[in-house]
């Protein structure tokens, strides 16, 4: 689905999917969801601007940044084509846990507007550069997987980034529905996990090159990332005990000003003021 304030367009092959994901019954509920798109649309308009004021009171308020010192040599395995898990990550995880936790507080504490990370999570928080170096993840994972000296397993620049934790538990999200993620490669870090039977990362099957993969679950471990294409559709499965993740979306200016991957066309952008590196688009 393509969404604008005053048109919606329908690509055929998704609207049954659409209607089935969104449980209308027929055409004439279509209004009710024009309504609550208009609603989000809003939303997401004024959220860059709102976003940048409260990252300058953080400034104020919570000055602690905080650098992750990295394993420098990580364990890599391709767990299934083009997903691999990583780690130990972290040589400073409690620590890094800690801020974390302390910054998520101090956002719904004091209703800021990262206290929500996107539209799917209701629990966790979107980080802002002043309070975890997310310039230093992104290069952490780029030399990894994208520095044409060693293996180069993936052709991306990655020149940006959005980071955000996601939470869940008793009182908070349980699971995550079927999606992809808005990035080209996305680094899912696991910072804790009191059941590691729990919250499995579940990938749907899919095509590349010609050639199948099955449907696959991984578990989540403790100071392990899961690194994989944003494109690949996956979710998370319940989680009844605490369980909190670092997401990574790393992105391609180049990639993404050809085509957005979120709506299928050539990205015509704004000058409105935008949040840190807007989307990972340039103009």
């Amino acid at each position: 689905m393509t969404y604008h304030p005053n048109t919606t367009r329908m690509r055929q092959e998704n609207f049954y999917q659409l209607r089935h994901d969104l449980k209308i019954g027929s055409v004439a509920e279509l209004p009710v969801v024009i309504d609550q798109l208009n609603v989000e649309y809003k939303r997401r308009k004024s959220l860059d601007l709102e976003l940048e004021n409260a990252k300058s009171s953080i400034q104020a308020s919570f000055e602690n940044l905080i650098s992750p010192n990295f394993n420098k040599n990580p364990e890599i395995t391709e767990i299934s084509k083009n997903i691999y898990r990583v780690g130990p990550i972290f040589k400073n995880l409690p620590a890094i846990k800690n801020h974390l936790n302390t910054f998520s507080a101090h956002c719904r504490s004091n209703n800021l507007p990262f206290a929500r990370p996107n539209s799917m999570n209701k629990y966790g928080v979107l980080l802002p550069k002043n309070v975890l170096n997310t310039d230093e993840l992104t290069e952490f994972f780029k030399n990894l997987f994208c520095d044409k000296s060693i293996e180069n397993r993936f052709n991306f620049k990655l020149d940006s980034q959005r980071v955000f934790t996601v939470e869940y538990g008793t009182g908070k999200d349980s699971d995550l529905d079927l999606h992809f993620d808005d990035s080209e490669l996305t680094a899912n870090i696991c910072l804790e996990n009191e059941d590691e039977n729990d919250g499995k990362l579940f990938f749907q099957k899919r095509v590349q090159n010609g050639e199948h993969f099955d449907e696959c679950f991984f578990d989540q471990i403790e100071n392990y990332a899961i690194v994989h294409e944003g494109k690949f559709v996956h979710s998370a499965e319940n989680s009844q005990k605490n369980r909190m993740n670092l997401i990574v979306w790393m992105r391609d200016s180049e990639v993404r000003g050809k085509l957005c991957k979120m709506c299928g066309e050539v990205p015509d952008l704004s000058d409105e003021p935008r949040f840190e590196y807007a989307g990972g688009f340039k103009k």
